[in-house]
């Protein structure tokens, strides 16, 4: 399974892809995706477009404030699109 992540800066029309990988698994593949995509907003900042793809599941996302956690991020409705037990969540859909 393949994964990447990428930002749609302000005033672009393309998405700059920046990390990418491969993984046997799905919950490995998940988790280094959702890993670069919070280092990725760290250092680009909370106002920009990301864009996730994991396996064949595209994901925009937009991360928010944390308040729990001073300057950290959520990306907590990533795991809506996400889901950590994908053969579960397929089921359902």
């Amino acid at each position: 399974m393949n994964w990447r992540v990428g930002v749609l800066r302000a005033g672009t029309e393309n998405t700059t892809w920046t990390a990418s990988g491969a993984a046997d698994d799905w919950s490995t593949v998940r988790r280094r995706a959702i890993d670069a995509v919070h280092e990725l907003a760290l250092r680009e900042g909370r106002r920009q477009e990301y864009r996730l793809e994991v396996d064949d599941i595209e994901v925009i996302a937009w991360p928010g404030l944390d308040d729990d956690r001073p300057g950290g991020l959520d990306l907590s409705g990533v795991d809506d699109v996400l889901p950590r037990d994908r053969t579960a969540a397929a089921a359902t859909w």
